[in-house]
């Protein structure tokens, strides 16, 4: 494990970063998360930069000191909600949302809250944009495996019913701002 000073990440956007296939390559190089897939993933120029370029997913590089530590990808969705929340939402069958389709850290920065403070920051966003648009949930497909399963869970997210290729559906309720102001005035601890 390589510790960091957690102040001196960044994110930024893979369109911001690159400009060809030798810089992805150069970028992505050293790059070993746990899983193989999702290497395979941020490797494949047509994967993180066309489909940011084209709107379809947007990647947001993870980095500190110029090195790749982690990176997100996530797009617009809409989530089908349950029967009971569709009654609740007056036959509404799907609600917007934010879909991380990858959520993935160089193994050598696992476990030092880099994760934790990136996924807090990216709610934080969410929470503000919705004041703006609705936004009801964000959601993702988790590796089925109960650490990974707990991070989530830890961080809010609820555990869906859903599964599909050993993933299995988690999401996040976006709070309203006004509900955030309100609990904050009760709550000197809560931080905004």
């Amino acid at each position: 494990m390589i510790e960091i000073n957690k102040d001196e990440i960044q994110y930024i956007p893979i369109i911001n970063h690159i400009a060809s296939k030798s810089d992805l390559d150069m970028l992505t190089d050293s790059f070993v998360s746990k899983d193989v897939r999702l290497d395979t993933w941020i490797r494949n120029l047509s994967n993180a930069y066309e489909h940011h370029i084209l709107g379809l997913v947007s990647t947001t590089l993870i980095m500190h000191g110029g090195k790749l530590i982690g990176f997100y990808a996530a797009r617009v969705g809409n989530l089908e909600v349950e029967e009971d929340e569709k009654k609740q939402l007056k036959g509404e069958a799907y609600i917007p949302s934010v879909e991380i389709l990858y959520f993935v850290m160089h193994k050598d920065y696992e476990g030092q809250g880099i994760g934790s403070m990136t996924m807090m920051d990216l709610i934080a966003d969410l929470i503000e944009a919705n004041a703006y648009m609705a936004i009801r949930y964000l959601f993702c497909w988790s590796v089925d495996v109960p650490k990974t399963l707990h991070f989530y869970r830890n961080r809010g997210f609820d555990m869906m019913d859903t599964q599909q290729d050993g993933l299995r559906l988690m999401r996040f309720a976006i709070p309203d701002t006004r509900d955030i102001q309100l609990i904050s005035e009760y709550n000197d601890d809560l931080l905004i």
